[in-house]
């Protein structure tokens, strides 16, 4: 039933907007065809509209005035036979919450749905959500998919939900190499940077390894099961924990921010530099030591002070790498 009402809720948009061409109102078949729908599927959507105020299950919204009506003979009030509708308010659309979600909300919505359903593509309810919220209340707007995550990540969320390990080849991302490695699955999410697994098992300290699914060259699951240890949702939410790093960057540098930050907050800038506070997940030293290389010699760290050194520190570490030997 939530399926239906969510339907007839997308498909609201594209007619009120119809409507507010024709103050006069317009023959729900006329309606109809001019949005591409059947009278049946417009006379649904409408009279769900009509009979249902949202401000009922939303305490942001105010209960709303009249905003449609439908025209009836002179001997027939049943609105479900109604041969005409008409707008009898401005903003119609306002209180189905539309003018409370900017556009870059809706998108980021529509992503989630699409994320999950590519962890369940047997779920044609999220499905049927996910393509109407796309063809309904986002028409023209499409987010971009991105690359196609290598391999598929269902079958790593079928791992991890049956609780059975896998072995995976892995390109590493922070140090040079290829490791082998025999891991627990224990969370798969989607971040900026693409699809990626939380995985155990844990270290002595407690401490669990993140994999990006598109370093993954080559993986099996294995028939051995795993079970899930002690207090895995404090370490989930500890690998997922953040430290903030205030940086002065240059301008020029501040895709680099973007880069290995979760997320920043420009607290100053003028016409060279931003003032940032980046949110950083580990390695925060190796990450503010690529941001400061990324921004030259006027990048800098504010605080805390013992990051001041990550820069000429991984410098250093990638000329003894990279370099020829320097003489003193």
């Amino acid at each position: 039933m939530t399926a239906i009402f969510a339907a007839r809720v997308a498909e609201l948009p594209r007619l009120l907007d119809a409507l507010q061409y024709h103050p006069d109102g317009l023959r729900i078949e006329d309606l109809a065809a001019e949005v591409g729908r059947t009278p049946e599927q417009v006379r649904e959507a409408l009279l769900t509209y009509y009979s249902t105020d949202l401000a009922e299950y939303d305490a942001n919204l105010i209960g709303r005035p009249p905003a449609i009506e439908f025209v009836t003979g002179p001997s027939d009030d049943d609105l479900g036979r109604a041969h005409v509708v008409r707008l009898v308010a401005a903003n119609p659309g306002r209180e189905l919450g539309v003018a409370y979600l900017p556009v870059a909300e809706l998108a980021r919505l529509y992503r989630a749905g699409r994320d999950r359903l590519q962890l369940e593509p047997g779920n044609e309810i999220l499905r049927s959500a996910v393509e109407k919220l796309r063809d309904g209340l986002l028409p023209g707007v499409m987010p971009s998919l991105g690359p196609a995550p290598e391999p598929p990540p269902v079958e790593f969320e079928t791992a991890r939900s049956t609780r059975h390990q896998l072995t995976i080849r892995y390109t590493r991302a922070w140090h040079p190499g290829v490791r082998d490695r025999v891991i627990e699955p224990y969370r798969l999410i989607r971040t900026r940077r693409g699809w990626e697994i939380d995985a155990g098992p844990p270290d002595a300290e407690g401490k669990l390894r993140t994999y990006l699914l598109d370093r993954i060259r080559s993986y099996q699951v294995l028939e051995e099961a795993f079970e899930p240890p002690a207090g895995l949702v404090e370490m989930l939410q500890r690998q997922r924990t953040t430290a903030p790093v205030e940086l002065v960057v240059p301008h020029e540098a501040r895709w680099s921010v973007e880069k290995y930050a979760e997320r920043s907050d420009v607290l100053d800038e003028d016409e060279t530099f931003a003032h940032i506070r980046a949110h950083l997940l580990e390695p925060v030293r190796h990450r503010v030591g690529l941001i400061l290389l990324d921004g030259g010699p006027a990048a800098r760290v504010i605080q805390p002070v013992e990051l001041f050194d990550a820069g000429r520190e991984l410098a250093r570490t990638l000329l003894a790498h990279y370099g020829e030997p320097i003489e003193p």
